[in-house]
C-alpha cells in the first residue's frame, strides 16, 4: 500500500488531471492498466489527465477510487472528487 499523502501536498493539486496522474503513478500503473481497471479507453484516461475531459463523479467514486487503492484514504479520495 502506498504511503498516505499529506494534506498539504493534496492542496497543491489544483486540477483533477494532475492529481489523477500522480495517483496513477503512485500505484505504478500505466494509463492502459487504469483504463482496463475502470472500463475506459487509454485515450479517455489521457484526456482526463490532460484536463480535456470532465470526470464523471459517480464513476470516479465507484471505479477509480478502488482502482487507485484509495478505499482507506478518504482525504485523498475526497480531494480527487472535489477537483
Amino acid at each position: 500500500m502506498p504511503i498516505s499523502i499529506p494534506s498539504s501536498t493534496l492542496e497543491n493539486f489544483t486540477n483533477f488531471g494532475d492529481l489523477l496522474r500522480f495517483l496513477r503513478r503512485r500505484v505504478s500503473i500505466t494509463q492502459l492498466e487504469l483504463a482496463n481497471a475502470v472500463g475506459y479507453s487509454d485515450a479517455q484516461i489521457s484526456r482526463l489527465e490532460q484536463n480535456l475531459r470532465l470526470p464523471d463523479i459517480p464513476t470516479i467514486e465507484a471505479r477509480f477510487v478502488p482502482a487507485l487503492g484509495l478505499e482507506n484514504e478518504p482525504k485523498v479520495a475526497a480531494r480527487l472528487l472535489d477537483l
